[in-house]
C-alpha cells in the first residue's frame, strides 16, 4: 500500500473517530477524494478489522467495541497505573499478563510526558504486594502527606505508637518510600530519635504534619536498588 493511501486511511479513521464524518459528502470534501475512493476506503478499513456503520443523524462511526473514548488522567491516576504495571510485570503466572501490560503502556501513552516523567521518578519509592485490605481515611490522609513529603525530600513531625501495648512517640521522619504488604501501608524511613531505617505501619500514626525542612536520602547499595530487598533488610 503506498504512503498517500496509508496517510488518507488514517485520516478517515480520525475523521470518524471524531465524529465529524456526518455524511459521504461531508468526509469527501473534508478529505478531497470521490465518492469512489471513499467507498473502496472504506472497505479496505473493513477487511482490516475496522468496519463502519451510517447512522442516519449521527453519521459515519467505526464500530462500537473496538475503541475506548480518549481519557485524561491524573498524575495520582497514572501513578497507580504503572505500579500496577511494575508489579504485574514480575508475576509470570498471573493469567493475561501480557495483555494487561499491553493495556497499561497504551493508558499511559495518554499522559503528557511531564507528568510522565515524575511518576517514572516516585515509581523507585512505592511498592505493593497482593493481598490487599481496604484502609481507613486517616490512613489515606498519612499516605498522601508521605506521598508529598517523599517526593520534595521534606521531613515530618510524627507521633505513633511503637509497637503492640506500647505508649505514644514524638519524633521526626525523614521518609524514604512507603510500601503496601502483609495487609497493611508502610512508611520506611528514618526516625530522628532512633538509630538506623525504621519500618512503621501507617495504622501506628496518629498525628503527621509536614516541616518545612529539607533531607538528604541516603544512596542504597546496589543489593538495596530493588525496593523488596530493602524491606526485606529494614
Amino acid at each position: 500500500m503506498s504512503a498517500p493511501r496509508i496517510h488518507r486511511l488514517l485520516r478517515l479513521i480520525t475523521l470518524i473517530h471524531s465524529g465529524r464524518a456526518e455524511s459521504v459528502a461531508s468526509i469527501t470534501s473534508e478529505l478531497g477524494v470521490s465518492r469512489r475512493t471513499l467507498f473502496r476506503d472504506l472497505k479496505l478499513l473493513e477487511d482490516a478489522g475496522l468496519p463502519c456503520t451510517h447512522e442516519p443523524g449521527v453519521g459515519y462511526r467505526i464500530s462500537v467495541g473496538l475503541f475506548l473514548p480518549p481519557m485524561q488522567l491524573t498524575a495520582t491516576e497514572a501513578l497507580a497505573i504503572m505500579l500496577l504495571a511494575k508489579e504485574t510485570s514480575v508475576r509470570s503466572d498471573w493469567p493475561m499478563r501480557a495483555d494487561a501490560l499491553a493495556a497499561i503502556d497504551k493508558l499511559t501513552a495518554t499522559v503528557p510526558e511531564s507528568i510522565r516523567s515524575v511518576c517514572h521518578g516516585l515509581l523507585a519509592n512505592v511498592s505493593i504486594d497482593p493481598d490487599a485490605e481496604p484502609i481507613d481515611a486517616k490512613q489515606t490522609q498519612h499516605y498522601t502527606t508521605l506521598h508529598r513529603c517523599i517526593d520534595e525530600r521534606r521531613s515530618c513531625s510524627i507521633t505513633y505508637r511503637d509497637g503492640p501495648g506500647s505508649g505514644v512517640v514524638s519524633d521526626i521522619l525523614n521518609p524514604y518510600a512507603l510500601h503496601f504488604g502483609d495487609r497493611s501501608w508502610y512508611v520506611i524511613g528514618k526516625l530522628a530519635g532512633k538509630t538506623g531505617q525504621c519500618k512503621l505501619r501507617l495504622s501506628q500514626i496518629s498525628q503527621l504534619e509536614t516541616l518545612d525542612k529539607l533531607f538528604v536520602r541516603p544512596r542504597r547499595s546496589k543489593k538495596q536498588d530493588d525496593l523488596g530487598d530493602l524491606l526485606r533488610d529494614s
